[in-house]
C-alpha cells in the first residue's frame, strides 16, 4: 500500500476542535498523506492553528479564501490535491483508521471504500451504531456494483442511510472527480448533490461495518423557518436530480419512493411555515399526482 492520499479539511471558525481533528490525521498508522487545509474565511484562531501545524508537518498544505459555500472550499481542496486517493474530514471530527479503509479498497479492488461513524453530541454523549449481530449490517460488508450499492441506501439503520449521502470517512479515487464532478457552492447539502455521481462512476464500491470516525455535532443556533425550508428544498432538489438520471439509465428507483414522498411532505410543510407559497403549492401538486396515479406506490 503505497498510494498517496490527499485529505481535505475545509475549515471555517473551528478553533475549538481543529487541533484534535488534525492530530487524528497526522498520527495515523498510514503516513503517505497530503493534508490540505482550506480556510473558508475564518475569523477566529483557526488560521493560526493551521499555520502552527503546517510549520510542524511538511505534509500539510494550506490555502485561504474569502467565505464561500462549503462546496467551494471542497472544490478548492480538490484542485490542489495530487494524491491517488481523496478523503474528506470535517474540522470538528476525528478521522477513523485510514489504513483499514485502504486495505478494504485493495481487498475488493474498489474505486470507493466506505465505512460508517459514531456520533458525539454537544454534551459529550457518544452514540454508537455498529452492531456485529445485526444481519442487515453484516450483509453490507463486501463490494458492490453501483446498482447494488445504490439499492442499499434505504432500509438500514439511520447512520448507514445518512452515511450513504456524506463524503466523509470514504476513500475515493481522485480520478472519479476528474470526470466532471464538482460540489455545488452551498453551505449545506453539498454532499447530497455529489456523492451519488461518484458512485455511478465507480466500478466497485466496498464497505466495512466499522464506526471509528467521530462525527461531532456542535450546539446550533435556533434555525429560522426559512433555514429549515431551504435545507429541505435542497434535499428535495438533489433527490429529484438523482431520480431523473436513474430513470434515464434504467436504474430501479422504487426503493426511494417512500423517501421521496416524505421529503416532498417535509418541504411542503416547511414552505408553508416560511411563507413560501409557490413551493408550498408545487409540493401540494406533486403529492396530489402521487395520490391520483400511484397511491400504493407512495404510501
Amino acid at each position: 500500500m503505497s498510494e498517496k492520499i490527499s485529505i481535505i479539511v475545509p475549515v471555517e471558525n473551528n478553533e475549538q476542535y481543529l487541533a484534535e481533528c488534525l492530530d487524528s490525521i497526522i498520527h495515523q498508522s498510514y503516513q503517505n498523506l497530503e493534508i490540505i487545509l482550506v480556510d473558508n474565511g475564518s475569523t477566529d484562531r483557526s488560521l493560526a492553528i493551521m499555520r502552527q501545524y503546517a510549520n510542524q508537518d511538511s505534509r500539510i498544505r494550506m490555502v485561504s479564501q474569502e467565505h464561500h459555500g462549503l462546496g467551494t472550499a471542497k472544490n478548492l481542496g480538490l484542485s490542489m490535491a495530487t494524491g491517488d486517493l481523496v478523503m474528506f474530514v470535517g474540522p470538528n471530527d476525528r478521522a477513523g483508521n485510514i489504513e483499514r479503509l485502504l486495505a478494504s479498497m485493495h481487498q475488493y479492488h474498489s474505486d470507493i471504500a466506505c465505512a460508517t461513524y459514531y456520533r458525539q453530541d454537544a454534551n459529550g454523549t457518544y452514540y454508537f451504531y455498529v452492531d456485529d449481530n445485526d444481519p442487515a449490517q453484516r450483509e453490507l460488508e463486501g463490494a458492490f456494483t453501483p446498482q447494488e450499492w445504490i439499492q442499499r441506501e434505504t432500509g438500514y439503520a439511520l447512520n448507514i442511510t445518512e452515511d450513504f449521502k456524506r463524503c466523509f470517512n470514504k476513500l475515493i479515487k481522485r480520478s472519479l472527480f476528474q470526470q466532471n464532478v464538482m460540489f455545488p457552492d452551498y453551505d449545506q447539502c453539498e454532499d447530497d448533490f455529489t456523492i451519488w455521481k461518484l458512485y455511478l462512476l465507480a466500478d466497485r464500491i466496498s464497505y466495512i461495518n466499522v464506526g471509528d470516525y467521530c462525527y461531532r455535532l456542535l450546539p446550533q443556533a435556533e434555525e429560522s423557518s426559512q433555514d429549515i425550508f431551504h435545507r429541505n428544498l435542497l434535499r428535495l432538489q438533489s433527490l429529484e436530480e438523482r431520480l431523473v438520471l436513474y430513470a434515464m439509465i434504467d436504474f430501479d428507483t422504487t426503493f426511494l419512493d417512500r423517501y421521496y414522498r416524505q421529503l416532498v411532505e417535509a418541504t411542503r410543510d416547511s414552505a408553508l411555515t416560511a411563507g413560501n407559497y409557490h413551493y408550498y403549492k408545487d409540493c401540494c401538486f406533486k403529492i396530489g399526482m402521487m395520490d391520483r396515479y400511484a397511491p400504493e406506490k407512495f404510501s
